[in-house]
């Protein structure tokens, strides 16, 4: 299962590297569109035991309600990437 969220996450996902208040903030995200997206991004987020699922907005090209896991707690993103990220892509973590 690690090597299938992987490559979803290399296609789906990206990091947001933010800065609040001088404290630097990492953001992990991958989406999927429509009710079988949905519960794609449920058994992730089960699976990993941490995320949050959000609505992101509706498609307007295909009128699908687009979905974002967000991985935002740090404890969070070391896991992910100790578990996740050596099957992955990432330029820079």
């Amino acid at each position: 299962m690690e090597k299938y969220i992987a490559g979803f996450f290399d296609g789906e996902g990206n990091i947001n590297k933010l800065k609040v208040k001088g404290k630097i903030y990492y953001q992990l995200r991958m989406y999927q569109s429509g009710e079988k997206g949905l519960k794609l991004l449920k058994e992730i987020k089960n699976f990993l035991g941490y995320g949050n699922i959000y609505y992101k907005k509706n498609d307007e090209r295909t009128k699908n309600t687009v979905w974002e896991l967000t991985i935002t707690k740090s404890s969070h993103i070391d896991d992910f990437k100790r578990r996740i990220g050596i099957f992955c892509r990432i330029k820079e973590f």
